[in-house]
């Protein structure tokens, strides 16, 4: 059980621990908002794929209506070869019907790639369907985990603050109260930073020997180099 302690290692402990729950909370919320946008994204992907497919279709009907137009033509160009009054009137539409007939092929082609990509285009829409529907059980799943662990870190998150608050007004002394909310509020838990080896375990600057006595001393110090209020782990 977390206890109000009488000394800044206790406080420091404290505030790591508000912060790992406070991590929480903001977990939940961030991991809804990160399927949310999977989900946007799927649902810009599918909208994507089907006006590829509309165009498609489009295309391919121009396509066709061309192709029996042509076919049409090729059939009255039969009609007047078999009419031709002359050898060099016979090979003028002869060679304007081979050329229908090419451009027939062509637009065959075409028509046919263009219903392959159409039903490349469906798979897609088809897979995406499936990711998207995977994203939105999986962002239902995360609010539900959310909802039900969130009341329980919300209550551990005000019984710390509590004892923080408890610990702040036995350990943080009036002179130190101003610069100790500033660092807090500017680095959270890092505000404070045991020192190990003799070295600030926050920016790893080596203490002085006079540092080192003070701190012997339970005086509040500051690190010269990165201002956090050090303490030592007499552990």
């Amino acid at each position: 059980m977390v206890t109000v302690t009488n000394n800044l290692k206790g406080l420091h402990e404290l505030h790591l621990k508000m912060e790992v729950v406070q991590k929480k909370l903001e977990e939940g919320p961030r991991q809804i908002s990160i399927r949310q946008k999977i989900i946007a994204r799927r649902e810009a992907e599918a909208h994507n794929f089907k006006e590829q497919i509309l165009k498609m279709k489009m295309t391919g009907d121009e396509k066709n209506l061309r192709l029996k137009s042509n076919e049409s033509k090729i059939l009255e160009l039969k009609a007047k070869l078999n009419a031709a009054s002359s050898n060099k009137e016979f090979q003028i539409i002869k060679s304007q019907i081979e050329a229908d007939e090419m451009a027939n092929s062509v637009l065959e082609d075409e028509i046919l790639e263009a219903f392959d990509k159409i039903d490349t285009l469906q798979e897609k829409i088809n897979e995406n369907q499936e990711s998207t529907k995977k994203a939105v059980e999986q962002k239902k799943q995360v609010e539900a985990d959310v909802k039900a662990t969130e009341p329980g870190l919300r209550q551990e998150e005000d019984e710390l603050q509590k004892l923080i608050s408890d610990c702040e007004s036995v350990v943080i002394t009036a002179s130190l109260g101003d610069m100790y909310r500033r660092l807090v509020k500017k680095h959270g838990a890092g505000a404070l930073a045991v020192v190990e080896n003799k070295a600030c375990t926050s920016c790893y600057d080596m203490q002085s020997a006079n540092t080192m006595v003070e701190l012997n001393m339970n005086k509040t110090i500051l690190c010269k180099t990165c201002g956090r209020i050090l303490y030592k782990d007499e552990e």
